[in-house]
């Protein structure tokens, strides 16, 4: 973190008699320490006099501490951090930076970083304070992404959470093929039941889970899956120990890597599985809870589901095509840009704090995750 250097301009103490006659030794030492608030204190911690080298420092009446104890110029907490450094000031101890904190009259504290030296053998203390609100202010900042980094990672093992207990429980066998090299990276356990028995089938190659006969036409489902643009999910019927099984397979991606998911069904128990995965997929889209939106590159609503009509107060879907996103979400001229930028990036933006604002002008913060996809010549 980058902190603003100590200010070497102290200006003039109020009384200079109130040094004495310091050592060449204790003077070297306070000029190298420099501050923005340099104290003079007598031996048993009462201020002598003072000099405020940086205007900007937000504490009222500095001249009102002469002739009062230091201690009574700090909050609670940062009392007996004072008595200490008094103490090791009037020994022979290393001395050390300190963090106090100084009450204002706007009812917050003011943070500076004081160092402490004894100044001769009247007893006479030297304290150098330097402001630490830049530094402060970093620091709460990085505690803040640290807490919202935390919060982000739970979320999303709950997520996780919540695919896995779907993926082991449901009956239907699904099977995660490896986009790069045609393995199984994942099967349920209705997989395991249907095609393995007590074998995992966790890195066999996909085609070979299946007779000879079928392989063929195994490997041919997922190159049709990935390479055709229809929004019908390609369907084959496969052998596997003696019966026969629907296959369907469908292409995504996680984490910018290629994935299928095959999903498998004993022709006995159904009828052929030809699905309309479009369909499906703007049935569950717009059941969902979240607001979700597809626009055009130049953000221009495509379409939109139930959730994000509520949202921002729209009554009709045909009230919110056409228009551009930016008339509902973030605050204008930053947030476009910085969505845009990242998406054109990285292809995804997760969790990206910003504003909605409704129709009437609500306000109300919210978190935005994004996805670049691209049909044809088309981005979406």
């Amino acid at each position: 973190m980058e902190q603003r250097p100590p200010n070497q301009n102290v200006g003039p103490l109020l009384q200079p008699a109130a040094l004495g006659d310091l050592e060449a030794s204790i003077a070297v030492k306070v000029l190298a320490a420099g501050g923005d608030v340099a104290i003079v204190l007598d031996r048993d911690g009462i201020i002598c006099d003072l000099a405020v080298g940086n205007s900007d420092l937000p504490l009222d009446d500095f001249e009102s501490w002469v002739n009062k104890p230091w201690l009574d110029t700090v909050t609670q907490e940062s009392r007996s951090k004072v008595e200490e450094m008094l103490r090791d000031a009037s020994s022979d101890k290393a001395i050390r930076w300190r963090e106090l904190n100084h009450p204002s009259r706007r009812g917050d504290s003011v943070a500076l970083r004081y160092v402490a030296v004894g100044a001769g053998e009247d007893g006479r203390i030297i304290a150098i304070g330097r402001d630490h609100r830049h530094a402060s202010a970093l620091q709460q900042r990085l505690l803040h992404a640290q807490q919202s980094m935390e919060r982000d990672y739970a979320r999303m093992r709950m997520s996780e959470s919540r695919y896995r207990m779907l993926f082991q429980s449901t009956s239907e066998a699904v099977v995660i093929v490896d986009g790069a090299n045609r393995r199984v990276a994942e099967a349920n356990p209705a997989a395991d039941r249907l095609i393995g028995g007590d074998a995992s089938l966790i890195g066999k190659p996909f085609s070979r889970l299946f007779a000879a006969q079928s392989q063929e036409e195994a490997a041919s489902l997922l190159s049709v899956a990935q390479a055709s643009s229809s929004r019908t999910a390609p369907q084959v019927t496969l052998t596997v120990n003696g019966r026969q099984l629907h296959a369907t397979a469908a292409l995504f991606r996680q984490d910018r890597t290629m994935h299928f998911l095959v999903r498998l069904l004993p022709a006995e128990r159904a009828e052929p599985i030809i699905v309309d995965t479009h369909h499906r997929m703007l049935t569950a889209v717009n059941q969902l809870p979240d607001g979700m939106v597809v626009t055009d590159k130049d953000l221009k609503i495509i379409t939109e589901n139930a959730a994000f009509l509520d949202l921002v107060h729209l009554p009709t879907s045909e009230q919110a095509q056409g228009e551009s996103l930016t008339r509902f979400l973030g605050r204008p001229g930053v947030d476009r840009n910085i969505l845009l930028e990242n998406l054109v990036k990285y292809g995804v933006v997760r969790n990206f704090p910003t504003v909605l604002q409704t129709q009437y002008g609500e306000l109300e913060d919210v978190e935005v995750c994004a996805v670049s996809v691209a049909e044809g010549d088309d981005n979406f």
